[in-house]
C-alpha cells in the first residue's frame, strides 16, 4: 500500500469535510434571499461582451498564428486531404471533417494550409464568445448578485485555460461547449412552467451533437437518463427527451461512420483503467503474480510485457490485442476482475495515480512529462503549445508566444496564487462536488438534474488514458456557472 498516497487522500477528505459543512452552516443561517438583480442582458450588451471577449483572445490567436494545430490534429488533416487514407472513427467524425475539410477547402482556394487554420480557430473563438455571452446572459436572469456576471465576463476573458485553449484545434474545445449550451438549455427547458415544444427540439439537438463531438458522452448520457428517475416535476418527458438524444445520437454516429465507410474505433480506450490495474500488478509482482487461468485468460487479449507508467496509460492500453478483444471484453473482464479480488490494493493504486491529477487541486498536470515519452521534473502537461506538420508558425507576436510556451511547459502557472487554481482541474472538481452536496441537502431538484449531466461525463473521464486538460474543459467552461451555485441561498 501507498500509505503517502492515502495519506494525502485522507487529509484532503478532511479539509474538503470541514469546509462544506462550515459552508452549509453559513449560507443556511447568514444567506439572503436575492431577486433578479441584473435582469435580462440587453441585444446591445450581448454584443459588447461578444466583442469583448475576442479581443482579449485575439493576441494569443496572432502569437500562436494561424493556431494551435496540435491534439490529433495531423491525423485528421491526413484523413481528409488524402483520398487514398481511410477514415477511422478513433477521433469524432463530425470534427474530423470540419477541421480537415476546412483545410482542404482553403488550401484549394489560396494553396496555404496555414489559411484553412487560420479560419478555423477564427470561427471556433467567435463561436465560443457567442457562448460564453448566454451563458453570462442566462446567469442573469437567475436569482443572483449583479457582480457575478461581471466575475463570469473577467474569467471567461483572461483565465489562461479559456484563452489559450480558444485557439486551439483540438475536439475537446466545440465538444465542451456543446455540453455548456446541452446543460444551460436543458435547465431552461424543464424550469417550472409549461413544456415547449421547440426548446426540447433544440435540447435534444444539442444532446445529439455531444454525442457526436465527443465519444464518452454517450456513456454519460446513458448515466444521466437513469439519473432522470429522481425527478419530481416532468420525469416523463425528460426521459423521453434524454431518450430521444441517445437513440438519435447513436444512429446518427453510426450513419455517419458507413456513410464515410471508417474504421471502428479501438476498444483498448475504454480499456485503459483495466490494463493499467493489470500493468500495476504485473510491475510490481511480476508475472507470477497472475496464476495459470489468469495468465491464460488475460493473454488472450493484453501482452502481459508491457511499460507501466502511473500517471498514463497511453502506453500500456497499445498492450491490448484490438483484433483478439472485439466481442470478448466480458470475458476480458472476467480475468480481470479475478486478478483485482486477490489484489485489491493494487488495483485502488493504479486508478488513483491515475486520477489524482484531476481530483488533487495543489498538483500539476504531468502525464507526458513524467513517463514514456519524457522525463522533465520542471516541466508539465498544461498544454502543448506547438504546430503540427503541415502547419507553420507564423506569429505577429513572438515575444508572446514565447510566453505562452513558457507558461504552458512549465510549472510556473501552478505557482501562481488564485491564477493557479483557477488552473487547476481538481480545484473545479470539488467546486462540482460541493454544489451537488448542496443540492443533495436542499432537495434543489432542478439544479441537481442540471449538474448531475458533469457529474456524469466527470465519471467517463475518470476511466480515460491520463488527465489532461482538454479533456476536463467542460469543467472549465462550466465554472461561472458552478460559481452561482455556490452563493445562491
Amino acid at each position: 500500500m501507498d500509505w503517502a498516497l492515502w495519506g494525502k487522500i485522507l487529509l484532503l477528505t478532511i479539509v474538503v469535510g470541514v469546509v462544506f459543512a462550515l459552508y452549509v452552516f453559513l449560507i443556511s443561517r447568514f444567506a439572503k434571499k436575492t431577486k433578479n438583480g441584473a435582469g435580462r442582458i440587453s441585444r446591445s450588451r450581448v454584443f459588447t461582451i461578444w466583442g469583448a471577449l475576442l479581443i482579449c483572445w485575439i493576441p494569443i490567436w496572432l502569437a500562436a498564428f494561424p493556431g494551435f494545430f496540435t491534439y490529433d490534429a495531423t491525423t485528421a488533416f491526413i484523413q481528409v486531404f488524402y483520398d487514398e487514407v481511410g477514415y477511422t472513427a478513433h477521433n469524432p467524425l463530425i470534427h474530423t471533417l470540419l477541421l480537415g475539410g476546412t483545410i482542404r477547402l482553403f488550401y484549394g482556394l489560396t494553396g496555404s494550409y496555414n489559411a484553412g487554420v487560420a479560419f478555423f480557430c477564427l470561427v471556433q473563438m467567435m463561436l465560443l464568445a457567442g457562448c460564453f455571452t448566454y451563458t453570462i446572459r442566462f446567469l442573469s436572469e437567475q436569482q443572483l448578485p449583479k457582480w457575478i456576471g461581471w466575475i463570469a465576463a473577467l474569467y471567461y476573458a483572461l483565465c489562461p485555460v479559456i484563452t489559450i485553449y480558444s485557439s486551439c484545434t483540438t475536439k475537446d474545445i466545440l465538444s465542451s461547449m456543446i455540453v455548456l449550451l446541452f446543460v444551460i438549455k436543458y435547465r431552461e427547458t424543464f424550469q417550472s412552467g409549461p413544456l415547449n415544444i421547440s426548446s426540447c427540439v433544440l435540447t435534444i439537438m444539442l444532446g445529439i451533437l455531444s454525442i457526436l463531438s465527443r465519444k464518452n458522452i454517450l456513456f454519460a448520457m446513458g448515466i444521466f437518463f437513469v439519473c432522470q428517475l429522481i425527478a419530481k416535476e416532468k420525469r416523463k418527458e425528460r426521459m423521453i427527451v434524454i431518450l430521444c438524444v441517445i437513440l438519435l445520437g447513436i444512429a446518427s454516429d453510426q450513419a455517419i461512420i458507413r456513410f464515410m465507410k471508417a474504421e471502428p474505433s479501438s476498444p483498448a480506450e475504454m480499456l485503459s483503467v483495466p490494463a493499467q490495474q493489470i500493468g500495476r500488478v504485473i510491475y510490481l509482482h511480476g508475472k507470477d503474480a497472475l496464476n495459470d487461468i489468469e495468465h491464460a485468460g488475460i493473454e488472450q487479449y493484453m501482452y502481459l510485457e508491457n511499460p507501466y507508467y502511473p500517471v498514463c496509460a497511453d502506453s500500456i492500453k497499445s498492450a491490448i490485442k484490438n483484433d483478439a478483444i472485439k466481442g470478448h471484453i466480458p470475458e476480458f473482464l472476467k480475468y480481470y476482475l479475478m486478478l483485482g479480488i486477490r489484489y485489491p490494493q493494487d488495483y485502488l493504486d493504479a486508478f488513483n495515480y491515475l486520477t489524482y491529477e484531476a481530483w488533487y487541486p495543489f498538483t500539476d498536470v504531468d502525464g507526458y512529462t513524467r513517463n514514456a515519452y519524457t522525463f522533465d521534473p520542471e516541466g508539465t502537461s498544461f498544454f502543448t503549445c506547438e504546430l503540427e506538420s503541415p502547419v507553420e508558425l507564423h506569429s505577429i507576436f513572438p515575444e508572446l508566444y514565447q510566453m505562452i510556451w513558457q507558461f504552458s511547459r512549465r510549472t510556473t502557472i501552478w505557482k501562481i496564487p488564485v491564477i493557479g487554481l483557477l488552473c487547476s482541474i481538481g480545484f473545479h472538481l470539488w467546486i462540482l462536488t460541493i454544489n451537488l452536496g448542496k443540492m443533495i441537502i436542499q432537495r434543489n431538484q432542478q439544479d441537481l438534474l442540471m449538474i448531475l449531466f458533469p457529474v456524469a461525463i466527470l465519471f467517463t473521464c475518470f476511466m480515460g488514458p491520463m488527465v489532461l486538460i482538454r479533456y476536463y474543459m467542460f469543467l472549465f467552461y462550466l465554472f461561472p456557472i458552478q460559481l452561482g451555485l455556490l452563493i445562491r441561498s
